[in-house]
């Protein structure tokens, strides 16, 4: 794989105690809304977190993640992501132009 794809980790090796969080991107925890895609996870990341994989833990939807302009699957790795932090924190700087959002996270 290459050194920045990012698969999900194992089930049972994140250390979050929700079953699911909300997307990195959108904040929203919609887990099978067809705009949006499956919500997938846990990626582990570089990052300050302390878990099993040494970084920050997300999750994402499908459509969030794939829509962004840096972030591209990874065949051969099911559900793998290349380019993803760069691309959480690049949405992080973002925000929605919508009157009245301002949002940020959007990509």
């Amino acid at each position: 794989a290459p050194r920045h794809a990012y698969a999900p980790l194992a089930p049972g090796r994140h250390p979050l105690a929700v079953p699911k969080p909300p997307c990195a991107f959108c904040d929203s925890a919609a887990s099978n809304d067809p705009a949006l895609g499956a919500l997938r996870g846990p990626y582990a990341l570089p990052g300050p977190a302390k878990t099993p994989a040494g970084g920050a833990v997300v999750f994402v939807h499908d459509n969030c993640a794939l829509w962004t302009p840096n972030v591209f699957a990874y065949s051969p790795v099911p559900h793998a992501l290349c380019g993803l932090p760069g691309e959480l924190e690049r949405a992080r700087k973002l925000a929605c132009r919508r009157k009245g959002c301002g949002v940020r996270g959007g990509a």
